[in-house]
């Protein structure tokens, strides 16, 4: 009376999701790991060329040199800017990527508390034939017993 239950191809297509996802989101954390990294990278090189700047500024330097200096600066809050936009937009991408494993995992939970439910459901009716069976056989040994067969 054990039945195949149609649960075990939709638990597999969705673990797959679910798998896919967290693999995705896994990939776009790193990311923006590596973008937030290299944007510390760039603060403190700009705070280390500041530091050059304020020493030369201490022991004398010529306008161009300063306008270099202020130029290179500018340059390098420039790149901090678009790396800061990257990491925000990575940002977003992993929300929503989160919101999508989310969504996946509780599908695939679904599909799992369904098929529960259902192989609870057939070993309530196993149960319940096999004991007519033994109730069925017991009346008819009984009946024998009584007949004398």
């Amino acid at each position: 009376m054990k039945q195949a239950l149609p649960f075990t191809t939709l638990i597999d297509l969705a673990q797959q999701e679910v798998d896919a996802a967290a693999q995705a989101l896994g990939t776009l954390q790193r990311q923006r790991d590596e973008m937030s990294g290299k944007r510390q990278n760039l603060d403190g090189y700009r705070a280390e060329y500041e530091q050059q700047l304020a020493q030369a500024a201490r022991e004398g330097m010529t306008m161009g040199q300063r306008r270099n200096y202020q130029a290179f600066l500018g340059t390098l809050g420039t790149a901090i800017d678009q790396q800061q936009v990257q990491v925000e937009m990575l940002d977003r991408k992993i929300a929503v990527a989160r919101m999508q494993w989310q969504q996946k995992k509780q599908k695939l939970n679904s599909f799992e508390t369904l098929e529960t439910r259902a192989r609870q459901v057939q070993e309530q009716r196993t149960a319940k034939y096999e004991q007519r069976m033994t109730d069925e056989f017991a009346a008819r040994r009984a009946r024998e017993a009584q007949h004398g067969f």
